[in-house]
């Protein structure tokens, strides 16, 4: 094969993957609204306390008014609350409701069961080597991004 047909089977691959693992969107979020609420709470999850407002914005990558849109339009929508913090009244943090920590735990479960199919389809061995080979892809990858 030619690296051409290469890079060819390669983007093929990589759409083909990225749309397995597509959110699909719920209620009347946009997908942007769901991607960002799911990496909040996950980023949330693993801080172990309520994300503030700024702390959300630098994770998405959003400046203060944007992230004030957007944490706008997840309240409206009855994904989050937006609290102010008593002991400095200039921070407010998010706190989510009860509708999106149950998508996101069926979201996770789903996720977590497709993979285990994935993996009795494939072989255990056999994911072994793509996770290491992938590695090594994504590795070339980034050391490419950084030159």
């Amino acid at each position: 094969m030619e690296n051409e047909q290469r890079i060819k089977e390669l983007n093929s691959l990589s759409c083909k993957v990225k749309n397995c693992f597509d959110i699909q969107p719920i209620g009347n979020l946009t997908l942007n609204e769901l991607s960002s609420l799911i990496t909040i709470y996950t980023q949330q999850e693993q801080k172990g306390s309520p994300l503030t407002m700024s702390e959300a914005g630098e994770i998405l990558g959003l400046g203060r008014s944007a992230a004030s849109q957007l944490i706008a339009r997840l309240e409206r929508k009855g994904m989050v609350r937006r609290e102010t913090v008593l002991c400095d009244r200039r921070k407010t943090t998010i706190k989510f409701t009860a509708k999106t920590k149950k998508y996101i735990e069926k979201f996770e479960t789903d996720s977590v069961n497709n993979m285990k199919k994935v993996i009795d389809i494939i072989g255990e061995d056999k994911i072994d080597e793509f996770i290491e080979l992938y590695t090594k892809y994504v590795e070339a990858i980034e050391e490419v991004n950084n030159a």
